[in-house]
């Protein structure tokens, strides 16, 4: 990892900058504040990626973490399937055991090599049992279609619209993994998961 991008908006900007400050890999994070301060101006999760590609030309692979997720999986592992690949990949979680939370996701259906398919945004009759997760790597070659999708009019706010958009127009894969994630972006899973790690880090080894 040579750069770490934060995006914030203005009203928290200065409460990040105060955090990169203060953090061991400083030099290496750069805040961004995407300039709103209200909901109103906000500019969506799609907006913001391409604000920061805008303002700051990125010529690398791109690996994009939603800020409301905590996972366990490998992020080696992870890139390593897209640089094989040279496609963008998705993190996909199996909801086989609670199929009534898939209305909540990105749904993602996949052939027999994980490509994509077929994804639909929040489903009221999901056709797969794999949600996406906000976890994506962008090859280089396809960073220019952040500009493209958001020319066309396209939603520019929760980030799976985008995927639905793009496998379309290019091979895009799904990294399935096993291992524990929580979408903390609730309070109440938030609280959830802080109590299974409390749990776990107060239980012997």
């Amino acid at each position: 990892v040579e750069q770490i991008f934060v995006v914030t908006n203005g009203k928290f900007f200065p409460h990040f900058s105060a955090w990169q400050e203060a953090h061991p890999l400083r030099e290496q994070i750069l805040v961004v504040s995407d300039n709103t301060y209200s909901e109103k101006e906000r500019l969506g999760a799609i907006g913001d990626i391409a604000f920061v590609l805008q303002k700051h030309p990125i010529e690398e692979d791109l690996l994009i973490l939603a800020g409301d997720n905590l996972f366990e999986f490998s992020l080696e592992d992870f890139v390593q399937l897209g640089r094989e690949k040279r496609a963008p990949v998705v993190g996909a979680k199996n909801f086989s055991h609670d199929r009534s939370a898939l209305s909540r996701y990105g749904v993602v259906q996949l052939d027999e090599e994980g490509k994509v398919i077929h994804f639909e945004e929040k489903p009221k009759k999901p056709k797969s049992d794999y949600a996406a997760i906000g976890v994506y790597f962008f090859p280089k070659e396809v960073l220019p279609f952040f500009q493209k999708y958001l020319g066309e009019g396209n939603n520019p706010d929760a980030p799976g619209f985008f995927i639905q958009w793009l496998y379309q127009r290019t091979p895009v894969y799904a990294f399935v993994f096993q291992e524990e994630w929580y979408d903390i972006g609730s309070r109440e899973m938030l609280e959830k998961a802080d109590e299974v790690y409390r749990r776990r880090l107060s239980s012997p080894s």
